[in-house]
């Protein structure tokens, strides 16, 4: 059996990702399902950590005060959650907010943090829309990006630049063969993850590392760097 296409057919981005609502997920359930599947693939992806290391170096930097760090299109809430709890093993002292834009995510998120303990806020906002205050030291993102067309993606990277005051750290699927192969095992293995058809859909609309840097480029952003990571991830920061 064939379990990932050609490179020819991974060599053009297809904008194909769908979010639950578009899905035509309608009820609360179901979507709380989508929610936590995806949480668990982000948990299994090592995002946390990856974004955890530049949100540690500069807490390292500026140890007089707690650094504020807001993660956009949060979902479920598991990075915030994690990234403070991390911290607090590391003895670093951060504030983590989360935002989105739909409600079911949002109590789901409070639920989660009011049940562990967690001094973690949750508001509503989309920065698709221009609606990220500021204030907030890093700006951090995972599974998001590959959802937007360029354009929008474009629009994204310009609100995160003039949001964050020191860093924005982003990560994402990289569009490759290995990828499909991956996703389609998670999408079996990973309950509520992703259907089958949805995970060939999410590699294909992601973006390369080369191709994330162009972006960034092409949004007046300087010194920007992407860097792959196991398993067929990357990581957009600056």
């Amino acid at each position: 059996m064939n379990l990932a296409p050609s490179i020819e057919d991974l060599q053009v981005r297809h904008l194909q990702a769908a979010t639950a609502e578009e899905l035509g997920v309608g009820e609360r359930q179901p979507i709380v399902g989508v929610l936590q599947g995806r949480d668990r693939l982000n948990a299994l992806s090592r995002a946390t950590r990856l974004l955890w290391h530049g949100v540690r170096d500069l807490a390292r930097a500026k140890p007089t005060r707690p650094i504020r760090v807001l993660d956009i299109a949060t979902g479920a809430g598991g990075i915030p959650i994690r990234l403070w709890k991390l911290a607090a093993r590391s003895g670093l002292k951060i504030a983590v907010d989360g935002c989105d834009s739909n409600p079911t995510s949002l109590e789901l998120a409070r639920r989660r943090a009011r049940e562990n303990g967690i001094p973690v806020q949750f508001f509503a906002a989309d920065p698709l829309k221009g609606e990220l205050p500021g204030g907030y030291d890093v700006i951090t993102s995972s599974l998001y990006l590959h959802h937007l067309p360029d354009g929008r993606a474009l629009q994204l990277l310009h609100t995160l630049d003039a949001a964050a005051e020191q860093r924005v750290i982003l990560h994402d699927h990289v569009r490759s063969p290995g990828g499909v192969a991956l996703a389609r095992l998670a999408s079996s293995l990973i309950h509520g993850a992703t259907t089958r058809q949805e995970a060939e859909s999410a590699i294909r609309s992601a973006f390369t590392p080369a191709e994330a840097l162009d972006l960034a480029r092409r949004a007046g952003i300087e010194g920007a760097v992407a860097r792959a990571h196991w398993p067929c991830c990357f990581v957009l920061s600056w």
